[in-house]
């Protein structure tokens, strides 16, 4: 388990994790007036999160961890395929969107303002929300992870500032505050990681081609690697390609800061 899983959550009971707010929100809600509505949104939450592992199952995808902290119930789930993963991510608000309307239909206004506010949060574009799982999802296939997550970290801090502001207008929402916390947390400590050196290969996976100089560092290289295509390097200067599984090689072995010219020496 990273760092991050040992200082950020105390362990249940394997693979349950509790992130250390829940124990503040719990602490809040017991004192807040509406004890009920916060009771029936962890219930809401829990739904939430039953759909995505529903479905992660009906696609035969292996559940690794479950982390539950106050935004909701977080899945980590092996290695995906991009549409298998981006089938997962969208069950939970997708059920959400349901029971809203539902709600809403039936005449039962608060599961219709639980599920909306809980539709709402999770689709903003920060992690560990879904909406930041979805942006990065789709910034891993076109940019590459290293480069995906440099971007999804700015987006979280802007969404984690502006749910901070929204926080005081037009009344004063601790929970808000609390959610900006955890995606401020969460970004600085879990966005870091910068190449790839070992993912599942498909027989499927689709082959990705840049043009590199000779002088470009591996480093740079890796940036663009990704989960969801295979990288193949052109040099012009050389008389082959250079495949992503000799540049993770070469890293392991020399490090990330030797150019791509010393591959051939």
């Amino acid at each position: 388990m990273s760092d991050y899983g040992v200082f950020m959550y105390l362990k249940i009971f394997k693979p349950v994790y509790v992130h250390y707010s829940v124990f503040f929100f719990v602490l809040m809600s017991l004192f807040a007036e509406n004890r009920g509505f916060y009771l029936l949104a962890m219930l809401y939450a829990l739904l939430h999160e039953c759909a995505h592992a529903s479905v992660a199952l009906l696609l035969s995808e292996k559940l690794q961890r479950l982390n539950i902290t106050p935004c909701g119930f977080e899945l980590k789930i092996r290695t995906m395929s991009y549409k298998n993963e981006l089938w997962v991510v969208a069950a939970g608000p997708f059920l959400s969107g349901i029971l809203c309307l539902s709600g809403y239909a039936m005449g039962f206004p608060l599961m219709a303002k639980i599920n909306l506010v809980l539709l709402v949060i999770n689709l903003v574009p920060a992690l560990p929300l879904d909406g930041g799982r979805l942006v990065r999802l789709m910034l891993w296939r076109r940019v590459g992870m290293a480069n995906g997550n440099a971007i999804v970290r700015r987006i979280s801090r802007f969404s984690a500032a502006m749910l901070f502001i929204f926080a005081f207008f037009p009344s004063f929402s601790p929970w808000l505050i609390l959610i900006s916390l955890l995606i401020l947390t969460y970004t600085e400590q879990s966005l870091h990681t910068p190449m790839i050196l070992e993912k599942d290969y498909s027989p499927h996976l689709p082959v990705k081609w840049i043009c590199v100089s000779p002088d470009t560092q591996l480093l740079s290289v890796c940036r663009v690697f990704s989960p969801f295509y295979y990288t193949m390097v052109f040099v012009p200067n050389f008389q082959q390609s250079i495949s992503e599984d000799e540049i993770t090689g070469a890293l392991k072995k020399r490090g990330a800061y030797i150019k791509i010219k010393e591959l051939r020496l």
